[in-house]
């Protein structure tokens, strides 16, 4: 299971936003334990992105490490897979109705749990660095 999580996280090299020209500038930006926060702060609970992984899977002791280290390279090399972009949009209605009205509808994406953990590691980062 982990080799095949493995090939999905792997870089393929395309589409990486460099940093100053160096992507290596920001290798040690995120650590181990900047990671396991975001992941203990992510709610597991709520629907699967597009890419159907389950995030709980980050979760597990053997698995989770290796998963977490992606996530971690991701982070650091400012390179984060086209795949995991992509989202799911839900409708849902502010009423009971049956039948309703654009202005009557919330908008929800649905986003790769893998996403919603660099979300999170970034956004903690940056309140980090604002203090």
């Amino acid at each position: 299971m982990a080799t095949h999580y493995a090939e999905q996280f792997k870089s393929t090299g395309d589409n990486t936003m460099e940093v100053e020209d160096d992507p290596k500038i920001m290798e040690d930006m995120f650590t181990e334990k900047d990671v396991k926060e975001a992941v203990s702060m992510t709610n597991f609970q709520k629907a699967l992105g597009e890419d159907w992984f389950d995030g709980s899977l980050l979760l597990n002791k053997d698995v989770g490490k290796h998963l977490q280290e992606q996530i971690r390279n991701m982070l650091n090399f400012c390179h984060i897979p086209e795949y995991l972009k992509i989202s799911r949009l839900n409708l849902l209605s502010k009423t009971d109705k049956t039948q309703v009205g654009v202005d009557e509808v919330r908008p929800i994406a649905i986003l790769s749990h893998v996403l919603k953990v660099i979300e999170k590691a970034i956004k903690n980062k940056a309140e980090d660095l604002g203090d």
